[in-house]
């Protein structure tokens, strides 16, 4: 079982009263009507996984904030599913006490301590009602799973400015280490697992990387209360530093997720688009929506051209239908083909429901792509995006005169002078920024501000970095196109020209767009610690076994299973890129022949480009403040 399907069935089984560890819905005649009450990073972890729908069908007939305004409802159950915090646990003392609900299953995301489990207790005596907390669990859900294979930390502390700023006390970044430890430990206790860790030595990995086996090493010394069955399978994990590799996170990708997280921002799951003037959401669940699935990873391109495709069998569809009515109308009732047509027609009719799901499901997508385009016109991203897959492959590729908005000029920049390590003449760099000014700003930022303040950083960043960045992006990418990339400001090139009432769009341009899969230099490190193999690159990797009383390094151990953990921010170019290079998928998700290799991509937080621009400028303003 995946790590998405393992936390659904703990969260199937919560909602169940945890009668059930089934990870399929529970089919019961007579279901027990319940209230669902979460916190905010409660709220977080259910959406991606549980839909309303999935919620009354698993009995809840209420789900409310814990911090909303509740009104009492006797005689009815009520599922408690938070964080132990201590303003949770007051509310919830508080509720008790009052007998706001019937009874209460208290399922606490983290541990709760034993002191407040007291206080809960003294609020059940003040009730008046021994009985009336049924029971107390420790869930161990403290992360958020996104797909079958990617998970990411609850809240926003491990963002790269949070690990990086100067003005976070100790205090605060001990408790966001702690709090990464404890998103790791709760996904290997769903998992089962207790792997070999490695972590590159000297940052803020190797913290978490240290925290964490002392936590496994804690816990495994006491087998009456284990978490752990014994298993036979143990993964690698590898938790790996954002401040190793920036360009990742500044390049710009093609394939579809990545692309509408980078241009129209995906959140639990969900992007918003807009549509005649109003904003529109939809969800992209790999569960539900067999579309998203299969080519979530893939090229635009292709995405276009497989929406065009589906339609046309679609629309196929709908006019056998309609043809197979007329032929039935104007027939007569002795004709040997009318009950041949007329057990077509039934077929067909019992298929029209699915038929128009998935029409759903595709203009849904259509809709999407169509956002998708509109902005790969706007700030010619096709220009941009080809010169990015050269400039990393010969970093002394010039990029000056570009089109496009004024934040896409500079990441590409900061990547430029990333890759140069710096060596770059500022004869340039003023070159580069005056040309920022002519860039009209429509968010009411200055861009050569925002130059100057992401600037500062990388260029502190670079100063303090033992990293060789020209050897480690030497073969960096994330696809060099083998074909003509598409011009799409050409106005003749009409990529969703929309025909039949708006059932189906022809592609024009984009077919002849072939990509080489390279790796990431993260793609790279799991490859080489998944084979059991040593360079340069993870040499200095340190090694933790919570299982050994003394420590041995075997640096030559190979793995069919491995997890990933990016300590200050991830993205789904990464995510994708390891799933293509390391575990050898195709762009339909499904595994490719050769040796196949299974990788579960998990981080501090999601970001996309200009997310991560914006955590650049504000640790650079925190420098240009106090010079």
């Amino acid at each position: 079982m995946s790590l998405r399907e393992k936390q659904l069935a703990s969260l199937l089984s919560m909602l169940n009263l945890n009668t059930s560890s089934s990870d399929q819905l529970v089919d019961v005649s007579e279901p027990v009507w319940k209230i669902l009450v979460f916190d905010k990073v409660g709220q977080d972890i259910l959406a991606p996984l549980v839909s309303v729908k999935e919620l009354r069908e698993n009995g809840v007939t209420l789900h409310i904030p814990l911090n909303a305004v509740h009104t009492p409802i006797p005689d009815v159950p009520a599922i408690y599913f938070t964080l132990p915090t201590d303003e949770n646990v007051e509310r919830i003392s508080k509720d008790v006490e009052s007998k706001l609900y019937g009874s209460f299953y208290l399922n606490f995301i983290n541990p709760i301590a034993r002191s407040k489990i007291e206080d809960i207790a003294n609020a059940a005596v003040l009730s008046n009602d021994s009985k009336i907390v049924q029971k107390v669990y420790d869930q161990y859900c403290d992360f958020i799973c996104l797909e079958e294979d990617l998970f990411a930390a609850t809240g926003e502390s491990g963002s790269f400015y949070a690990l990086n700023t100067t003005t976070a006390q100790d205090t605060e970044i001990t408790q966001t280490l702690e709090a990464l430890t404890n998103t790791l430990f709760s996904a290997l206790v769903q998992l089962q697992q207790i792997p070999i860790i490695r972590a590159p030595r000297n940052t803020a990995a190797s913290m978490v990387a240290e925290s964490l086996d002392k936590k496994l090493r804690e816990h495994l010394r006491d087998p009456r209360n284990c978490l752990f069955t014994s298993s036979h399978s143990r993964p690698i994990l590898i938790i790996y530093d954002r401040n190793l590799d920036l360009p990742t996170c500044l390049t710009h990708s093609w394939n579809y997720q990545s692309l509408v997280h980078d241009l129209l921002g995906i959140t639990r799951n969900q992007v918003k688009v807009e549509e005649s003037g109003a904003m529109k959401c939809y969800d992209l669940d790999g569960r539900r929506d067999t579309f998203w699935d299969g080519l979530r990873s893939a090229p635009f391109n292709q995405v276009a051209e497989a929406i065009q495709n589906e339609l046309e069998e679609v629309r196929r569809a709908e006019e056998e239908v309609r043809r197979l009515k007329v032929e039935i109308g104007g027939v007569d009732e002795l004709n040997e083909d009318l009950s041949s047509n007329t057990n077509r027609l039934s077929n067909a009719i019992k298929d029209l429901p699915a038929l128009l799901e998935k029409k759903k499901m595709l203009d849904q997508h259509m809709n999407i792509a169509t956002a998708l385009l509109a902005k790969i016109k706007s700030r010619h991203l096709d220009n941009l995006y080809e010169l990015e897959t050269k400039l990393l492959q010969n970093p002394s590729q010039s990029i000056l005169g570009l089109q496009g908005s004024y934040k896409d000029k500079i990441r590409l920049f900061l990547m430029y002078y990333i890759l140069n390590n710096g060596q770059i003449a500022s004869s340039e760099v003023d070159q580069f920024q005056t040309s920022l000014g002519s860039v009209p700003a429509d968010d009411g930022k200055e861009p050569q501000d925002v130059f100057k303040q992401a600037f500062e950083f990388v260029k502190k960043w670079i100063s303090l970095s033992k990293l060789n960045t020209s050897n480690a992006y030497s073969v960096h990418g994330g696809g060099v196109p083998t074909g003509n990339l598409i011009n799409l400001q050409d106005d003749r090139s009409n990529i969703f020209s929309k025909i039949v009432g708006g059932t189906s769009f022809l592609m024009e341009g984009v077919r002849n767009l072939v990509f080489k899969k390279q790796a990431l230099p993260l793609t790279r490190v799991v490859q080489e610690l998944l084979d059991g193999q040593q360079t340069d690159l993870t040499s200095d990797y340190v090694y933790f076994d919570p299982k050994q009383i003394k420590q041995t390094t075997r640096n030559n151990q190979s793995f069919n299973e491995g997890i990933v953990f990016v300590v200050g921010g991830g993205n789904y170019h990464e995510y994708n890129n390891i799933n293509d290079v390391v575990c050898k998928k195709n762009l339909t998700g499904a595994q490719t022949m050769g040796k196949q290799k299974k990788v579960t991509y998990g981080t501090s937080c999601l970001l996309n480009g200009e997310e991560f621009l914006e955590q650049l400028c504000m640790l650079g303003e925190e420098t240009l403040s106090r010079s």
